[in-house]
């Protein structure tokens, strides 16, 4: 029997090394079939591609690999901001908005205020604590970082224009697609 300079003999080492390379080639295949069905499976999906995402979501998922889709497509929802009015000492009032495009620079920090305020308009109305808990602390940090005595806060909620309003001739900013939640008035407190 050949052997090799290895201990084992040249048909058993040959046979781990076809075995590897077929369990790396059926690997390769099923990732990257799970990172396409990822996004394919957003609604409409056909009923093949949802059952193929059954079968990758526990890997997408330890892998994190699912990325949020539906955030994006195909039909977006509502986009979240925070509009504030300040009140300094003098009486004077400040007008701002959370996220800011025009201020916040580099385009990141502006994602990730973004992402604040979509996590305050996805609190449910019904967990009264922790809604006012996070209004807290957002309002505490616009009132530390502008010297703001109070602080009234507004959320708002932008829906995108339809396809037909824009047919119509609607513009995608008009007025009608956004409504305001007053959320109140904070006063600066030293914890």
């Amino acid at each position: 029997m050949a052997k090799t300079g290895l201990s084992q003999p040249l048909g058993k080492r040959a046979g781990w090394i076809v075995a590897s390379k077929v369990f790396l080639s059926v690997f390769v295949v099923f990732h990257l079939v799970a990172v396409f069905c990822a996004p394919a499976s957003v609604d409409p999906a056909s009923r093949l591609t949802r059952q193929v995402w059954t079968f990758c979501s526990s890997y997408l998922r330890v892998t994190n690999l699912n990325h949020g889709y539906h955030f994006f497509a195909p039909e977006p929802g509502s986009s979240t901001t925070l509009e504030y009015v300040g009140l300094d000492q003098l009486g004077n009032r400040t007008f701002g908005r959370l996220p800011d495009k025009a201020k916040m620079q580099p385009r990141l920090l502006y994602h990730r205020h973004f992402m604040l305020t979509e996590f305050l308009g996805s609190v449910p109305s019904e967990s009264r604590e922790t809604r006012q808990a996070v209004l807290q602390a957002y309002a505490q940090q616009i009132l530390s970082q502008n010297g703001f005595d109070s602080v009234e806060l507004k959320l708002v909620r932008h829906r995108p224009s339809s396809r037909q309003e824009v047919l119509l001739g609607g513009e995608l900013s008009d007025p009608n697609t956004f409504t305001y939640e007053p959320l109140g008035t904070f006063k600066w407190s030293k914890k």
